[in-house]
């Protein structure tokens, strides 16, 4: 296994639910493909591949986590780090990350 699954929603039940797994994962020294959510901007973009969708069963989530299992993945082993959550910087950054890609996923569903 080569990456972990987050199936979350970004709705007001998935948005800040966790998982035990997300730490099974972390320790196996997994990737971990889940949805744009907060929790996911606040682990190693190294670690992390966050799909673009509201939920899991969105054609948009369904269609990259397809694209995502096609692709050659390159082993997770050895992406351990350290993870400096609580650091202004890296957490300012990550923030403004979160922002960002949900203001495109947004403006790309907005009709022209």
């Amino acid at each position: 296994m080569d990456v972990g699954s987050l199936p979350q929603s970004r709705d007001g039940v998935g948005m800040f639910r966790y998982t035990t797994k997300l730490s099974e994962y972390l320790a196996a020294d997994l990737l971990v493909a889940t949805g744009r959510l907060p929790f996911a901007y606040d682990l190693s973009d190294a670690r992390v591949l966050r799909l673009p969708g509201d939920a899991p069963w969105e054609e948009t989530y369904i269609e990259s986590l397809s694209r995502l299992m096609d692709s050659a993945l390159p082993s997770s082993r050895g992406l351990t780090t350290t993870l400096r959550a609580f650091d202004r910087d890296p957490q300012r950054e990550r923030v403004v990350a979160f922002v960002n890609d949900i203001l495109e996923e947004t403006r790309a569903r907005k009709p022209q």
